[in-house]
């Protein structure tokens, strides 16, 4: 389980949603897992006090919340470990997450 404020995963077909968001006291506000067979992260919880929780709550049609898949981070498509690596050095990212 990787913790930065990154998220999700999960295979399947669910509708993608795009959200650019910045790093406050250096997190994105939530934690991920790696999901290789599906290559996305998998959302695993989310702050609700953080960046991607203050977005799901202006964005609620939208939130991007646990078991949601994160499927590209900054370009970075279907490789868990290059997303997971500009979630990391990046202080804005702008992620696509897929919905259950």
């Amino acid at each position: 389980m990787q913790s930065y404020g990154g998220g999700g995963g999960g295979g399947g077909g669910g509708r993608e949603v795009r959200i650019s968001l910045s790093k406050a006291n250096g997190t994105l506000g939530f934690r991920i897992d790696k999901d290789f067979a599906n290559r996305t992260l998998k959302i695993d919880w989310v702050d609700s006090s953080g960046p991607l929780g203050l977005w799901n709550l202006r964005n609620s049609s939208e939130a991007l919340r646990e078991g949601d898949a994160i499927v590209a981070v900054n370009g970075a498509r279907g490789d868990p470990e290059a997303m997971y690596s500009e979630l990391a050095k990046s202080s804005r990212v702008d992620l696509t997450g897929r919905k259950r």
